[in-house]
């Protein structure tokens, strides 16, 4: 009970900070920036005129995760920055618990509580729920895959490890310079003498069959394999 508390603690205080920020400091109203491609994109897929920044042509400038996670903001709530940053600031408030469970793992209680706290507490995340950019979530992502690997580090459990590689998907798709991260985690089995290939394979599969539909996409319209090309846009 007393650890359930300070969980729910650490949650609601990382939410008030960043519901105080978006709510009591004045935000931009005019995006700038990586921001305005974002928004862009996400409200040309609500009007069902494709992942483009100029409608219905197809653009390669940006990997799909953070406009889509608009879209659907934009789809349900209408075209509203506010809505958009107080997801933000849930997702934020998620991963510091996320991180504590992360550290639990890895280390003991108190490092646990200690990080959760750091990371409640850390201004520049608390900012970066204000703007309209990909780090969020990102930072979410990327912990949760983390979490259910060393989960399946402690105990082996093939599901921990096939959704770890779900999240790294979605992550990569998010931001792909986690594109050859696969090979960290299967460095680490082999530094910690965790040597389960087959569970390591099964995790890159759907790893990749998570990255797979985005990558056929660019393949097909920009001769890019990869699931993210940030060269020019094309006609």
């Amino acid at each position: 009970m007393i650890k359930k508390r300070n969980l729910y603690l650490i949650f609601f205080v990382a939410l008030a900070l960043r519901f105080g920020y978006i709510f009591i400091v004045p935000q931009e109203t005019t995006l700038v920036g990586d921001a305005v491609q974002y928004d862009i994109i996400a409200c040309n897929l609500v009007a069902g005129q494709g992942f483009s920044i100029n409608p219905n042509v197809p653009t390669p400038k940006r990997a799909p995760g953070y406009p889509f996670f608009l879209a659907i903001i934009y789809f349900l709530f209408g075209h509203n920055y506010i809505v958009a940053r107080v997801f933000q600031a849930i997702i934020s408030a998620l991963t510091c618990i996320i991180l504590y469970y992360l550290a639990k793992e890895i280390f003991n209680e108190k490092i646990a509580k200690i990080s959760a706290w750091l990371l409640a507490l850390y201004p520049v995340l608390i900012v970066y729920t204000g703007l309209v950019l990909s780090e969020t979530l990102f930072t979410f992502l990327l912990v949760v895959s983390v979490l259910l690997f060393v989960k399946w580090l402690r105990n082996t459990r093939f599901l921990y490890f096939a959704v770890s590689g779900f999240f790294l998907g979605l992550a990569t798709l998010t931001r792909p310079i986690l594109i050859f991260f696969p090979l960290l985690f299967l460095f680490l089995m082999v530094i910690i003498k965790k040597r389960n290939y087959f569970h390591w394979l099964v995790f890159l599969t759907v790893y990749v069959i998570t990255l797979l539909p985005w990558s056929i996409r660019n393949h097909r319209l920009f001769g890019s394999a990869g699931p993210c090309t940030t060269g020019p846009e094309f006609p």
